[in-house]
């Protein structure tokens, strides 16, 4: 259960969790350690990694979404449930395709899926693979448009704190 990081502390690591997401665990969790965490991200791994034809496949899903195994948002409930009710409506090789697109579905409550079309959830994984393919130009023009806006909050403050400027204002006679 301990792994030893570079600089020679040890961590505590969940047993049967691979070492490539361990890490990837610790950051979904921010470092904040509650009781019994450990154990029950191994619980969570172990019932997450059953609904997977192999543990590449699981690995590959949790780096995609590591909130799978956070026990602070899932339980091995949730992730039993929302599986079968998954297996039930799209078939065995459907609901690999759906958590294979969209592992974060596994955090949903059975009830709550339960009330969602079929269309609907498949809407939700295609929502999931645009913007997880699309992240670069989504940073991009996320990030444009917050320096735009305090950009122009820095041009009103200094137009309206230093008059002597002569910066124009909307609504002022220039």
């Amino acid at each position: 259960m301990r792994a030893v990081q570079a600089d020679g502390r040890a961590k505590l690591v969940p047993k049967g969790l691979p070492p490539k997401i361990a890490d990837r665990v610790s950051f979904a969790t921010s470092g904040i350690k509650t009781a019994n965490q450990i154990e029950e991200i191994e619980i969570l791994w172990k019932t997450f990694r059953k609904c997977y034809k192999s543990e590449k496949l699981a690995i590959e899903a949790v780096t995609k979404n590591a909130a799978v195994l956070q026990p602070q948002l899932n339980s091995p409930t949730k992730i039993k449930g929302t599986y079968k009710l998954l297996c039930d409506r799209f078939g065995k090789n459907g609901a690999a395709d759906i958590i294979q697109r969209n592992p974060g579905v596994l955090v949903c409550t059975p009830a709550s899926m339960s009330t969602q079309s079929d269309e609907d959830i498949l809407k939700a994984v295609e929502l999931v693979e645009f913007l997880d393919a699309n992240k670069g130009p989504i940073k991009v023009i996320s990030t444009t448009l917050y320096l735009t806006f305090v950009a122009f909050v820095a041009y009103i403050v200094t137009a309206k704190g230093h008059p002597e400027y002569g910066l124009w204002l909307i609504g002022q006679d220039s």
